[in-house]
């Protein structure tokens, strides 16, 4: 009866230690992943400063991005508006922000994205919540 248990047990100890296993190495990917999005967040540190267009209205407008740590703000200083961005999404080269206004006349919800075309340049872009693009711009690190 002895070697049966034991028998009954190796089995069940090694399932254990593999089980372990695959939870550390999904928790070593998770990590990694969130140390990658850290890293993008981090290429994109600093205030940006720009011009957008707005197909609509045919004008031009001024653009002011601040990233600092995990805060996401965005003021419009020309149309006298702004507020905060929530991140939804970053890869290395992209960052997509959900927009709210917290002051002025400004359409409040969109979606901003800014995709870096250099060291110290982005392009910005605005999309309505029904997806149709809106502005477009582009913003250099001050």
């Amino acid at each position: 009866m002895f070697n049966r248990k034991l028998l009954l047990t190796i089995p069940i100890l090694a399932l254990s230690a593999c089980s372990q296993t695959a939870m550390s190495d999904t928790a070593k990917v998770k990590a990694n992943s969130n140390l990658q999005a850290l890293s993008a967040t981090n290429s994109f540190q600093g205030t940006w400063e720009g011009q957008g267009y707005q197909y609509d209205i045919e004008e031009s407008w001024t653009i002011k991005i601040a990233i600092v740590g995990g805060q996401y703000k965005i003021d419009y200083p020309s149309l006298q508006c702004g507020g905060v961005l929530t991140l939804l999404n970053t890869t290395a080269n992209k960052m997509e922000f959900r927009e709210k206004i917290t002051y002025g006349p400004c359409v409040d919800n969109g979606d901003t994205v800014i995709t870096k075309t250099g060291t110290n340049t982005v392009s910005f872009a605005w999309y309505d919540r029904d997806g149709s693009k809106g502005a477009d711009g582009t913003l250099r690190r001050r």
